[in-house]
């Protein structure tokens, strides 16, 4: 940390001795002013690094330090399941995966950018050991009789953050920097919360949202996994499909 210099804090109160000038010392009490003794420089920065500390960085106890949060997306979900037939059958795929909802885990079923499916966001506390199975930037796929559930944590290409009622007027679409993800860079780390998913829905209404996300592993200090162009040729393919599939989400 850069060192501060001597700056009090507003818990050290500066009070003037009514004769002298501000900040002068007061003949009566040496190396005070106005009767408060003046801190030195190191005492100064130990408090200010102490009260960074604590309001920046996650407290024992705390929820954010105890609880590390995970979401998943689940796709291809049949368009006739509720969230509750999405639970049961995670249950009985796993048995790590059986206590979802009493562990507080939160479920969203969206409808699919394109397509009649649907798309589960599964926020969970404390990875279970299926998902922790599931490595980073791959993706599992579970055998249904008419497709394939796909769960995955990467997020690449288009994913749904909303159920829009009513006539669309408007896509918003989520892009990612470099070395990102779609979901968590768009995620508060302390509060869990999504803005484009959990506040930006209710401040403005008749809009589909949707992140966009890609591989961008950097493999060196200037080299990015796949080519910038075709991860633009793919989005605009994909905003596309999304257009002529508006007729299927109500």
């Amino acid at each position: 940390m850069a060192k501060i210099d001597h700056i009090p804090p507003a818990s050290d109160p500066i009070v003037g001795d009514g004769g002298s000038a501000a900040g002068a010392e007061s003949p009566a009490t040496d190396g005070c002013v106005g009767g408060v003794k003046r801190r030195t420089d190191t005492e100064v920065e130990s408090s200010v690094d102490s009260d960074v500390k604590r309001r920046c960085l996650p407290q024992s106890g705390s929820e954010s330090a105890a609880i590390k949060w995970k979401c998943f997306r689940i796709s291809n979900v049949p368009s006739e399941w509720s969230e509750d037939d999405l639970l049961g059958y995670l249950g009985k795929l796993d048995a790590s995966l059986g206590n979802l909802a009493a562990d507080g885990s939160r479920l969203s079923l969206y409808p699919a950018c394109s397509g009649p499916d649907r798309v589960a966001l599964l926020n969970v506390k404390n990875c279970p050991e299926y998902f922790r199975r599931i490595r980073p930037g791959e993706s599992n796929s579970v055998q249904q009789p008419d497709s394939d559930l796909v769960i995955d944590s990467h997020f690449y290409s288009l994913t749904p953050l909303n159920n829009p009622e009513g006539s669309i007027v408007a896509d918003v679409v989520a892009v990612t920097g470099l070395a990102g993800n779609a979901f968590g860079s768009w995620r508060n780390r302390s509060s869990n919360r999504m803005w484009l998913q959990d506040f930006l829905p209710r401040d403005v209404k008749d809009l589909r949202i949707m992140t966009y996300g890609y591989n961008t592993t950097l493999e060196g200090p200037n080299t990015v996994k796949g080519s910038m162009l075709d991860h633009q040729r793919k989005l605009v393919s994909l905003l596309k499909d999304a257009r002529s599939s508006r007729e299927i989400i109500g």
